[in-house]
């Protein structure tokens, strides 16, 4: 079966409490399910945590 690829935007990955729970939600699909793509127009403070969750293809756009 062929996953199902969702899209996340965000403004910026400060630590928020809007981000914390993207990046929460994010981390716990079931990744044989499911591919994460997370946009961002800014880095911030989670940033690092975004790039160590498994499988998640992080990209930077200015929107």
């Amino acid at each position: 079966m062929q996953r199902v690829k969702l899209l996340y935007v965000i403004t910026q990955l400060e630590l928020g409490g809007a981000q914390k729970q993207l990046l929460n939600l994010i981390t716990h699909l079931d990744k044989e399910r499911y591919v994460p793509y997370l946009i961002t127009a800014q880095d911030g403070l989670l940033v690092n945590n975004a790039r160590s969750v498994k499988e998640l293809r992080l990209i930077k756009s200015r929107f």
